[in-house]
Protein backbone atom coordinates (compact mmCIF):
# COMPACT_ATOMS: atom_id res chain seq x y z
CA UNK A 1 0.00 0.00 0.00
CA UNK A 2 2.91 2.21 1.04
CA UNK A 3 4.41 1.40 -2.34
CA UNK A 4 0.90 2.05 -4.45
CA UNK A 5 1.15 5.75 -2.70
CA UNK A 6 4.28 6.38 -3.75
CA UNK A 7 3.77 5.80 -7.28
CA UNK A 8 0.96 8.00 -7.04
CA UNK A 9 2.75 10.98 -5.74
CA UNK A 10 5.67 10.64 -7.70
CA UNK A 11 3.02 10.82 -11.09
CA UNK A 12 1.24 13.37 -9.61
CA UNK A 13 4.55 15.26 -9.39
CA UNK A 14 5.88 14.41 -13.20
CA UNK A 15 2.40 15.48 -14.05
CA UNK A 16 2.54 18.72 -12.41
CA UNK A 17 5.66 19.34 -13.24
CA UNK A 18 6.05 18.49 -17.05
CA UNK A 19 4.15 21.49 -18.52
CA UNK A 20 6.45 23.62 -16.66
CA UNK A 21 9.36 22.06 -18.82
CA UNK A 22 7.83 22.37 -21.85
CA UNK A 23 6.82 25.46 -21.39
CA UNK A 24 10.46 26.27 -21.13
CA UNK A 25 11.57 24.54 -24.25
CA UNK A 26 8.89 26.28 -26.33
CA UNK A 27 10.15 29.64 -24.95
CA UNK A 28 13.46 28.79 -25.72
CA UNK A 29 12.43 27.68 -29.40
CA UNK A 30 10.79 31.13 -29.97
CA UNK A 31 13.38 33.05 -28.43
CA UNK A 32 15.88 30.64 -31.27
CA UNK A 33 13.41 31.66 -34.04
CA UNK A 34 13.14 35.53 -32.92
CA UNK A 35 17.15 35.75 -33.23
CA UNK A 36 17.68 34.38 -36.45
CA UNK A 37 15.13 36.59 -37.89
CA UNK A 38 16.31 39.59 -36.38
CA UNK A 39 20.24 38.63 -37.48
CA UNK A 40 21.46 40.40 -40.76
CA UNK A 41 21.84 37.96 -43.82
CA UNK A 42 24.30 37.46 -45.86
CA UNK A 43 24.56 37.34 -49.61
CA UNK A 44 26.21 34.31 -51.04
CA UNK A 45 29.16 36.10 -52.89
CA UNK A 46 30.36 32.75 -54.86
CA UNK A 47 26.63 32.85 -57.02
CA UNK A 48 27.36 36.28 -57.96
CA UNK A 49 28.63 37.50 -61.88
CA UNK A 50 28.96 41.69 -62.10
CA UNK A 51 27.69 43.39 -65.12
CA UNK A 52 30.91 44.42 -66.36
CA UNK A 53 32.39 40.44 -66.05
CA UNK A 54 29.31 39.68 -68.49
CA UNK A 55 30.05 42.70 -70.27
CA UNK A 56 33.75 41.44 -70.70
CA UNK A 57 32.31 38.04 -71.95
CA UNK A 58 30.68 38.98 -74.80
CA UNK A 59 32.98 41.41 -75.96
CA UNK A 60 35.33 38.59 -75.93
CA UNK A 61 32.48 36.25 -77.76
CA UNK A 62 32.93 34.00 -74.60
CA UNK A 63 29.80 31.73 -74.87
CA UNK A 64 27.39 32.74 -71.97
CA UNK A 65 23.55 32.17 -71.57
CA UNK A 66 21.44 35.76 -70.53
CA UNK A 67 18.36 33.79 -69.54
CA UNK A 68 16.23 36.41 -67.82
CA UNK A 69 13.74 34.44 -64.63
CA UNK A 70 11.35 38.23 -64.81
CA UNK A 71 7.28 37.66 -65.75
CA UNK A 72 7.16 37.24 -69.67
CA UNK A 73 5.51 41.03 -69.67
CA UNK A 74 8.30 42.65 -67.89
CA UNK A 75 10.47 40.60 -70.14
CA UNK A 76 8.47 41.62 -73.48
CA UNK A 77 8.83 45.67 -72.16
CA UNK A 78 12.79 45.99 -72.39
CA UNK A 79 15.62 42.94 -72.06
CA UNK A 80 19.07 42.76 -72.59
CA UNK A 81 19.83 42.11 -75.81
CA UNK A 82 20.50 38.59 -76.52
CA UNK A 83 19.08 37.05 -73.61
CA UNK A 84 16.09 34.55 -73.03
CA UNK A 85 12.57 34.52 -70.93
CA UNK A 86 12.40 31.61 -69.30
CA UNK A 87 11.01 30.73 -65.55
CA UNK A 88 13.50 29.67 -62.80
CA UNK A 89 11.71 26.71 -62.00
CA UNK A 90 11.68 25.56 -65.82
CA UNK A 91 15.31 25.80 -66.15
CA UNK A 92 16.32 22.55 -65.22
CA UNK A 93 13.90 21.18 -68.05
CA UNK A 94 16.47 22.71 -70.72
CA UNK A 95 19.09 20.17 -70.69
CA UNK A 96 21.13 22.13 -73.61
CA UNK A 97 21.76 25.55 -70.63
CA UNK A 98 23.99 23.04 -69.26
CA UNK A 99 26.29 23.77 -72.46
CA UNK A 100 27.48 26.39 -71.36
CA UNK A 101 27.48 28.76 -68.11
CA UNK A 102 24.03 31.30 -67.43
CA UNK A 103 24.04 34.57 -66.34
CA UNK A 104 20.71 35.16 -64.25
CA UNK A 105 18.97 38.09 -65.06
CA UNK A 106 16.62 39.56 -62.33
CA UNK A 107 15.20 43.00 -61.50
CA UNK A 108 17.99 43.33 -58.81
CA UNK A 109 15.72 42.71 -55.45
CA UNK A 110 14.17 39.44 -54.59
CA UNK A 111 17.44 37.18 -53.93
CA UNK A 112 15.84 35.56 -51.39
CA UNK A 113 13.17 34.15 -54.04
CA UNK A 114 15.98 32.35 -56.16
CA UNK A 115 18.77 31.64 -54.21
CA UNK A 116 18.17 28.11 -52.81
CA UNK A 117 16.73 27.14 -56.17
CA UNK A 118 20.16 28.22 -58.28
CA UNK A 119 22.11 26.33 -55.67
CA UNK A 120 19.89 23.13 -56.48
CA UNK A 121 20.45 23.86 -60.19
CA UNK A 122 23.62 23.71 -59.88
CA UNK A 123 23.98 20.98 -58.14
CA UNK A 124 22.09 19.26 -60.87
CA UNK A 125 25.04 19.88 -63.42
CA UNK A 126 24.16 23.83 -64.53
CA UNK A 127 26.56 26.84 -63.88
CA UNK A 128 24.10 29.30 -62.96
CA UNK A 129 25.63 32.97 -61.52
CA UNK A 130 23.52 35.83 -60.68
CA UNK A 131 23.84 38.93 -62.27
CA UNK A 132 24.91 41.42 -59.13
CA UNK A 133 22.30 43.97 -58.71
CA UNK A 134 20.15 42.69 -61.67
CA UNK A 135 19.24 44.98 -64.60
CA UNK A 136 19.32 48.01 -62.41
CA UNK A 137 23.33 47.77 -61.92
CA UNK A 138 23.59 46.57 -65.42
CA UNK A 139 22.13 49.73 -66.53
CA UNK A 140 24.39 51.95 -64.17
CA UNK A 141 27.03 50.10 -65.91
CA UNK A 142 25.88 50.98 -69.05
CA UNK A 143 24.95 48.26 -70.02
CA UNK A 144 22.92 47.86 -73.41
CA UNK A 145 18.69 47.56 -72.54
CA UNK A 146 16.33 47.84 -75.89
CA UNK A 147 12.53 48.11 -75.00
CA UNK A 148 10.11 50.77 -73.94
CA UNK A 149 12.95 53.81 -71.82
CA UNK A 150 9.87 54.84 -69.26
CA UNK A 151 9.02 51.09 -68.06
CA UNK A 152 13.16 51.32 -67.77
CA UNK A 153 12.82 54.15 -65.33
CA UNK A 154 11.25 51.85 -63.20
CA UNK A 155 13.84 49.58 -62.10
CA UNK A 156 15.41 51.28 -59.37
CA UNK A 157 11.68 51.32 -57.43
CA UNK A 158 11.61 48.45 -54.83
CA UNK A 159 8.15 47.45 -53.78
CA UNK A 160 7.71 47.42 -49.75
CA UNK A 161 7.12 43.55 -50.33
CA UNK A 162 10.90 43.04 -51.35
CA UNK A 163 12.37 45.71 -49.06
CA UNK A 164 10.64 43.78 -46.14
CA UNK A 165 13.50 40.86 -46.91
CA UNK A 166 16.27 43.07 -48.61
CA UNK A 167 16.73 45.26 -45.42
CA UNK A 168 17.70 42.51 -43.21
CA UNK A 169 21.03 41.75 -45.84
CA UNK A 170 23.99 43.04 -44.50
CA UNK A 171 25.14 44.28 -47.68
CA UNK A 172 22.04 47.09 -47.63
CA UNK A 173 22.83 50.39 -46.96
CA UNK A 174 19.20 52.25 -46.02
CA UNK A 175 18.82 55.50 -45.95
CA UNK A 176 16.29 58.04 -44.50
CA UNK A 177 15.49 60.45 -46.45
CA UNK A 178 12.13 61.83 -44.76
CA UNK A 179 12.81 65.73 -43.54
CA UNK A 180 11.79 65.29 -39.91
CA UNK A 181 13.27 61.80 -37.63
CA UNK A 182 10.46 59.83 -36.11
CA UNK A 183 10.26 57.36 -33.25
CA UNK A 184 7.89 55.32 -35.31
CA UNK A 185 10.30 55.24 -38.49
CA UNK A 186 13.28 54.40 -36.34
CA UNK A 187 11.87 51.51 -34.63
CA UNK A 188 10.09 50.10 -37.91
CA UNK A 189 13.77 50.14 -39.42
CA UNK A 190 16.62 50.40 -37.02
CA UNK A 191 19.24 49.64 -39.27
CA UNK A 192 18.52 53.17 -41.54
CA UNK A 193 20.86 56.26 -41.38
CA UNK A 194 19.15 59.84 -40.71
CA UNK A 195 20.10 62.46 -43.56
CA UNK A 196 17.29 64.70 -44.20
CA UNK A 197 19.23 66.60 -46.41
CA UNK A 198 18.96 64.85 -49.68
CA UNK A 199 17.08 67.35 -51.25
CA UNK A 200 18.23 70.86 -50.57
CA UNK A 201 22.15 70.09 -50.19
CA UNK A 202 23.79 67.26 -51.31
CA UNK A 203 27.50 68.35 -50.00
CA UNK A 204 26.54 69.14 -46.70
CA UNK A 205 29.05 67.16 -43.95
CA UNK A 206 26.39 65.20 -42.50
CA UNK A 207 25.91 63.52 -46.18
CA UNK A 208 29.98 63.02 -46.75
CA UNK A 209 30.51 61.49 -43.69
CA UNK A 210 27.73 59.39 -43.68
CA UNK A 211 28.35 58.02 -47.62
CA UNK A 212 32.11 57.66 -46.95
CA UNK A 213 31.62 55.16 -44.26
CA UNK A 214 29.98 52.80 -47.23
CA UNK A 215 32.39 50.05 -48.05
CA UNK A 216 33.34 50.71 -51.37
CA UNK A 217 34.82 47.91 -52.50
CA UNK A 218 32.17 45.43 -51.39
CA UNK A 219 30.35 44.94 -54.69
CA UNK A 220 27.58 43.20 -53.32
CA UNK A 221 26.62 46.80 -51.91
CA UNK A 222 23.57 47.92 -52.36
CA UNK A 223 21.85 51.62 -50.96
CA UNK A 224 18.06 51.63 -50.68
CA UNK A 225 16.25 55.46 -50.02
CA UNK A 226 12.89 56.22 -48.73
CA UNK A 227 11.22 59.56 -47.70
CA UNK A 228 7.64 59.58 -46.26
CA UNK A 229 5.94 59.37 -49.53
CA UNK A 230 8.19 58.02 -52.13
CA UNK A 231 6.29 61.11 -54.31
CA UNK A 232 9.61 63.31 -54.42
CA UNK A 233 12.60 61.04 -55.15
CA UNK A 234 12.86 62.67 -58.48
CA UNK A 235 14.17 66.37 -56.88
CA UNK A 236 17.31 64.26 -55.46
CA UNK A 237 17.24 61.21 -57.55
CA UNK A 238 19.48 61.93 -60.07
CA UNK A 239 22.69 63.39 -57.97
CA UNK A 240 22.31 60.07 -55.63
CA UNK A 241 22.70 58.12 -58.47
CA UNK A 242 25.82 60.13 -59.41
CA UNK A 243 27.29 60.43 -55.54
CA UNK A 244 27.10 56.92 -55.47
CA UNK A 245 28.73 54.41 -57.32
CA UNK A 246 27.04 51.68 -55.58
CA UNK A 247 23.81 50.22 -56.83
CA UNK A 248 20.34 52.48 -55.80
CA UNK A 249 17.22 51.73 -55.04
CA UNK A 250 14.19 54.02 -53.92
CA UNK A 251 10.96 52.67 -51.59
CA UNK A 252 8.00 52.52 -53.75
CA UNK A 253 5.53 54.60 -51.37
CA UNK A 254 8.33 56.02 -49.29
CA UNK A 255 8.05 54.94 -45.32
CA UNK A 256 3.65 55.32 -45.24
CA UNK A 257 3.42 52.09 -47.81
CA UNK A 258 5.91 50.43 -45.83
CA UNK A 259 3.71 51.14 -42.66
CA UNK A 260 0.46 49.84 -44.03
CA UNK A 261 2.30 46.80 -45.34
CA UNK A 262 3.61 45.65 -42.27
CA UNK A 263 0.64 46.79 -40.20
CA UNK A 264 -1.54 43.94 -43.39
CA UNK A 265 1.07 41.54 -42.26
CA UNK A 266 0.26 41.90 -38.49
CA UNK A 267 -3.47 41.74 -39.11
CA UNK A 268 -2.84 38.51 -41.53
CA UNK A 269 -1.59 36.99 -38.07
CA UNK A 270 -4.81 37.47 -36.26
CA UNK A 271 -8.34 35.30 -35.92
CA UNK A 272 -10.98 36.15 -38.64
CA UNK A 273 -12.96 37.89 -35.95
CA UNK A 274 -10.19 40.11 -34.67
CA UNK A 275 -10.07 41.42 -38.21
CA UNK A 276 -13.32 42.61 -38.75
CA UNK A 277 -13.05 44.22 -35.69
CA UNK A 278 -10.35 46.15 -36.04
CA UNK A 279 -10.72 47.09 -39.87
CA UNK A 280 -14.40 48.01 -38.63
CA UNK A 281 -17.42 48.45 -41.20
CA UNK A 282 -16.86 50.69 -44.38
CA UNK A 283 -19.18 53.22 -44.95
CA UNK A 284 -21.88 52.15 -46.78
CA UNK A 285 -22.35 49.25 -44.95
CA UNK A 286 -22.50 51.95 -41.45
CA UNK A 287 -25.20 53.30 -43.82
CA UNK A 288 -26.55 50.00 -44.35
CA UNK A 289 -27.09 49.38 -40.32
CA UNK A 290 -28.83 52.68 -39.78
CA UNK A 291 -31.25 52.16 -42.34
Amino acid sequence: MKNLSRIIILLSLLFFFSPSVESAQVKQSKLNSFTKLNSLKKYDASLMISATTIMQKIKQKNSIFLVDIRHKAQFNKFKIPGSINLSLSFIKTKQFLKTKPIALIYKGFGYYEIEKEVKNLNKKGFDIKILQGGLAAWKHRGGSIVGDPFSQKKLNKMPVKDFFMEKEYEERIIINACAKPSKKTTKLIPKAIHIPTLKSNLTTNDFIKKSLSIPKNNSLTAVIIFNETGQDYSSFEKNINKAFTHKVFYLQGGIKAYQSFINSQKLAGKPKAQRIREVGHCEPCKKKDNQ
